[in-house]
């Protein structure tokens, strides 16, 4: 069964309401929701119809970074709950938002976890209620759980399923064999579409090798009209990129890459930078590569900067492996 990703997505990122009550006025206003959203989306009060305001604030203790923060120094994160709750009353704040982090709260399918992290969420919920500040949710956030560290690798739905497209294991030419593939229906001139592999624990037990292999070998092909340009980024443990270009057709090929064919570049940052404004690549700015701290593999292609104009975009990566002479 084929399950459309993108209307599930819109569905889930409707507002989940608990302090919140809002509901598209169709004629009648339900009394009983606090607030409703008028034919123009402008938030009103249910009891005069006055547009709504709210001073809010995004707060993600029993999420993420923020958790383990709080982890790290020991702190009793149902006591800092407490105390940050109290202080937001007191400063006038009287809405509270966020993006859940489902990544930590659901397994594979979507199936709600009961641990740690949806405990203290609900516990959050709870206090803010006892505040009586306002609570907006999104129930899907499309991304780790990182920032400003590393993802750690968890089962979430959202970990595994795009909004509306992306990543995808598919049936290659063979019998035995399976790509990676990502895919867009509308990539603009200079945009990027990519992923990047943490492969540092490929390479543990066999560090003592690496000098001796020579090059990359990536087994690949684009289902694209027309031959496409992929960049294959090596990047180490100190944020060092070295990359370089291979272009692809509609056939399975064995590409060789010398090692010494790579040149310094900037990598991505993932997960996205936080607000928008802030850069979406990174690049050292001293210091060089060294493939014995190799940390993550990064495949980005880019659009049809030539041309200027939306195209379809895809490529698919069977498989990209060190060898030696």
């Amino acid at each position: 069964m084929k399950v459309n990703y993108k209307a599930l997505f819109i569905g889930l990122f409707l507002w989940s309401v608990l302090g919140f009550q809002a509901q598209a006025q169709t004629g009648k206003t339900q009394q009983k929701n606090f607030i409703y959203i008028d034919k123009k989306g402008i938030i009103r009060y249910s009891s005069n119809h006055q547009k709504a305001y709210f001073f809010g604030v995004n707060y993600t203790v029993p999420f993420a970074y923020g958790y383990r923060s709080h982890k790290a120094l020991g702190i009793n994160l149902e006591k800092a709950i407490d105390e940050d709750v109290y202080h937001l009353s007191r400063m006038g704040i009287n809405a509270f938002r966020l993006h859940v982090w489902d990544t930590e709260i659901t397994d594979s399918v979507g199936n709600l976890l009961q641990n740690e992290h949806l405990r203290l969420f609900d516990y959050l919920l709870n206090q803010l209620e006892k505040r009586h500040i306002k609570i907006l949710f999104t129930p899907l956030a499309f991304w780790g759980n990182g920032y400003p560290e590393k993802d750690e690798q968890t089962a979430g739905f959202s970990g595994i399923y795009s909004r509306t497209e992306g990543p995808e294991l598919v049936a290659g030419e063979k019998t035995d064999q399976v790509s990676f593939k990502i895919s867009t229906q509308n990539l603009g001139d200079k945009q990027s579409i990519g992923w990047q592999l943490f492969v540092a624990d490929k390479l543990r037990g066999r560090l003592a090798e690496l000098p001796a292999f020579t090059k990359i070998v990536v087994c690949a092909r684009t289902t694209s009209t027309q031959p496409v340009k992929i960049r294959i980024s090596l990047i180490d443990a100190g944020a060092f990129s070295n990359a370089s270009f291979i272009t692809l057709d509609q056939q399975f090929r064995n590409i060789e890459i010398p090692l010494n064919k790579f040149s310094p570049d900037s990598s991505l940052l993932l997960p996205r930078p936080y607000p928008g404004f802030l850069p979406l690549w990174f690049k050292a700015a001293a210091g060089k590569f060294k493939l014995d701290q190799l940390d993550k593999l990064e495949v980005i292609g880019t659009g049809p900067s030539a041309t200027g104009q939306n195209q379809p975009y895809s490529f698919e990566i069977e498989s990209i492996l060190l060898k030696k002479d």
